[in-house]
């Protein structure tokens, strides 16, 4: 199914309307006591600082109420030596992953540390016309809309369309992708505003395994020659077993780039799937846009404009994010093999047709009962 999304402003592009954004489970009334509360920690953050002329923020709007009532509301967490709040650093012995899944837990963990790090480091240094995404800065893939000041892509069709085999979060989890869809929205809005962000489509939230082509290296095949390699990686999926993923916590990349940054606590592994892809696929590129082989991460949103200061409110907010998310569990039991005929046409709505692939393996039963988790599960709390 080829799908091809639209091209109009931020707002319609990501599903949430000019009112409120989302599941209106994450939203609730406040009180007047609250809404003092919420003003003061927004403005600690340096999200809504009012101007003099301001009147007070005395009915905050519904977008800022939910994530507030999510993260804000409370005192800032603590934070363990990994810079993670103490209820997600629990989150490994919670899992109690076991075998390669223990080795495999703590190379990402320290994977995602270094890249919450780096950005407490150098901030948003990497949004540039050589930084940002997949070596594209943010001026070469976005313009802003003269009319109403939001950014729009700029869809580049390619010669050779990229051929990329992705985890999507499968069609039991999009409870899942919505709340995180909306939380990540509702925070970073306040912050750098609508001009300043583009929103990743909560319908094609997924995290990159492999390209058997790309953009920064081509590998033209013919339609047999697809079809022969769709069957490859169908073959790879067929001897994989579901990932039970957990997302540990919500970080911001020096290229502005908001990522969840997943652990697996059981069934297959990023790093098996990626090794047996590769023998898979010989014609690949050598140099692979996912060069971790441990790393299995879902791009939430892309920062597009910072004023001074931001940097390190978007450090904070994400710190209350991952506070507000970790503990959220998928699992990822279908893969898609993609064709991208416009570039990163995932992260920006362009034309692409993806083939279904299911997880074929099943695990044993366990304590959870047969199947690992029917239903993705989002714990808020």
């Amino acid at each position: 199914m080829q799908r091809i999304f639209g091209r109009g402003p931020l707002l319609s592009q990501t599903g949430l309307s000019p009112r409120v954004s989302g599941s209106p489970r994450l939203h609730r009334s406040v009180s007047g006591r609250e809404r003092s509360r919420l003003t003061r920690a927004f403005f600690l953050l340096g999200a809504c600082a009012p101007a003099k002329a301001s009147p007070p923020l005395t009915h905050p709007s519904p977008a800022i109420v939910g994530i507030a009532a999510l993260v804000f509301l409370r005192a800032p967490p603590s934070l363990e030596s990994d810079g993670l709040p103490p209820r997600c650093a629990g989150l490994r012995s919670k899992f109690r992953p076991e075998g390669v899944a223990v080795g495999a837990w703590g190379e990402r963990s320290s994977l995602y540390a270094r890249i919450a790090s780096a950005f407490s480091k150098a901030g948003t240094t990497g949004m540039s016309m050589t930084g940002g995404t997949q070596g594209m800065g943010v001026d070469k893939l976005f313009a802003w809309d003269a009319a109403t000041g939001l950014p729009q892509p700029k869809l580049e069709r390619l010669a050779v369309p990229v051929r990329a085999v992705v985890l999507p979060l499968p069609p039991h989890a999009r409870d899942t992708a919505n709340a995180l869809a909306d939380a990540v929205s509702e925070a970073l809005l306040p912050i750098v505003g609508a001009a300043g962000v583009w929103l990743q489509d909560r319908e094609a939230m997924h995290t990159s395994i492999f390209h058997a082509s790309h953009h920064l290296a081509e590998v033209p095949f013919t339609a047999e020659e697809v079809e022969a390699e769709a069957a490859a990686v169908a073959a790879v999926f067929n001897a994989t077993c579901p990932l039970r993923a957990v997302l540990e916590r919500v970080v911001v990349t020096p290229g502005g780039v908001v990522i969840a940054c997943w652990n697996v606590a059981s069934g297959g592994q990023p790093s098996e799937a990626r090794a047996a892809l590769r023998a898979a696929l010989p014609r690949a590129p050598a140099h692979q846009l996912v060069s971790e082989p441990h790393i299995l991460h879902s791009t939430l949103a892309r920062i597009l404009r910072v004023k001074p200061g931001d940097a390190a409110t978007l450090e904070r907010a994400s710190t209350a994010l991952t506070d507000a998310l970790c503990g959220a569990e998928v699992v990822f039991d279908v893969a898609w093999y993609v064709e991208e005929y416009d570039a990163l046409a995932l992260a920006l709505r362009g034309a692409y047709k993806e083939r279904v692939l299911p997880f074929r393996c099943r695990p044993p039963a366990t304590g959870v009962g047969g199947r690992l988790m029917d239903q993705a599960r989002l714990r808020l709390f």
